[in-house]
């Protein structure tokens, strides 16, 4: 009996340490799964203090774990959203758990990133509600792309539209300057009908120049492509338009060292155009003293987003960065600087016609343009033509 007694309790020993065992790979596995999952992962306790937190939490909000873990959820909020929690934890209680939702955290540097996140509730082994798990996923970039995408839809939206309207006002602005053509006709240049016919025919000019530019906007440019080096292109660029900008603006030109391979098949006019239009926005933003740098250099293997770009072939570009530490450009304005017709400039300084000339002649060249501005520190803009082959 003693033996069989001495038996049961030798199994059962091993059974709790089998188990201790299994409990301690079991905890070993989910902490490593936790710690390497790709998802900001947060243990909250059932008032919404973190208790823990994972790497990829720390690395999205630029935090330490010390820094994270004892704050409250809502800390990393932004202002307007910190009521959320104390709204919708009764329904997360109540549920078990809420489906996806989009927020915005405040990074440790102050930067704006947006998250989806969802959250399941925790119960202990009586049922209790006990906290909280949330998964947090970063979708700042994809946020990006499709305000990206959505503006570049529009702007050839506009374009058509504008190209449309050019043409029925095109048909109009015939038949006036053909009337006022007969109308002078036979009048003494002294007379003021004369002069008054003269104005028209000026302002039927202009009009004429409007209506070419409006056209372009709905169609690709007609260019003349050769293989031309764009560091050549430059060159030529500064020095005829060293004086062109102010004696108060410098231009700086920086090229990469592989300037003999900087070929691509261009029409050299209007890339000269482009960097014109870039260069005088960038005089206007500076006002007093200030410069305009740029800089060539060869990108290969750019990361293309193709459902945006969808007109691009390559991957090897020639880049083209152009600098100034002008006022800059805020958010909402930066959204519509390539539509056809916008501008922040006075009405008689311009019609909004510029960059959206710029953005066609690159899309034509099988390229793009993107652009990066700080308001009171500076604009750049980022030209990307492909290498020829």
């Amino acid at each position: 009996m003693d033996n069989k007694l001495e038996h049961i309790e030798n199994t059962n020993s091993d059974l709790s340490a089998s188990v201790n065992e299994r409990n301690i790979v079991g905890e070993h596995k989910f902490r490593e799964i936790f710690e390497n999952a790709p998802d900001g992962i947060l243990h909250l306790d059932k008032k919404g203090y973190i208790l823990d937190c994972n790497l990829a939490y720390c690395k999205m909000l630029d935090f330490s774990k010390e820094e994270i873990i004892g704050s409250h959820v809502t800390e990393s909020l932004v202002k307007e959203q910190r009521t959320l929690f104390k709204k919708k934890h009764p329904t997360l209680i109540k549920k078990g758990k809420l489906l996806l939702e989009e927020i915005n955290l405040t990074k440790k540097n102050g930067e704006i990133i947006k998250v989806r996140r969802h959250a399941n509730a925790i119960y202990d082994s009586n049922g209790e509600y006990s906290g909280i798990i949330v998964h947090s996923h970063d979708i700042t970039k994809q946020k990006e792309l499709e305000e990206q995408l959505f503006n570049i839809k529009k702007l050839e939206a506009v374009g058509l539209m504008a190209s449309s309207l050019a043409h029925e006002f095109k048909n109009i602005l015939q038949s006036i300057m053909g009337y006022s053509h007969f109308a002078i006709k036979g009048l003494d240049i002294n007379e003021q009908r004369y002069k008054d016919i003269e104005q028209i025919q000026k302002a039927a000019d202009r009009a004429d120049i409007l209506v070419r530019n409006l056209l372009k906007t709905g169609k690709r440019f007609d260019l003349n492509l050769m293989r031309i080096n764009i560091n050549s292109i430059v060159n030529k660029f500064i020095d005829s338009n060293k004086n062109y900008f102010g004696e108060n603006i410098s231009l700086n030109y920086t090229h990469g060292n592989d300037v003999d391979s900087m070929i691509v098949n261009g029409d050299p006019i209007h890339i000269e155009l482009v960097l014109l239009n870039i260069f005088m926005n960038a005089a206007d933003a500076i006002e007093n003293k200030g410069s305009i740098k740029v800089k060539t250099k060869i990108e290969r293997n750019k990361i293309i987003q193709k459902d945006i770009y969808n007109w691009l072939k390559n991957k090897d570009f020639v880049k083209i960065s152009i600098s100034d530490n002008g006022n800059g450009i805020d958010k909402n304005n930066l959204e519509h600087i390539f539509e056809p017709f916008f501008t922040t400039k006075a009405v008689d300084k311009g019609i909004g016609l510029g960059l959206s000339s710029v953005f066609e002649i690159i899309k034509s060249h099988k390229g793009f343009i993107e652009v990066k501005s700080t308001v009171d520190i500076g604009t750049t803009f980022y030209i990307y033509i492909p290498l020829s082959a």
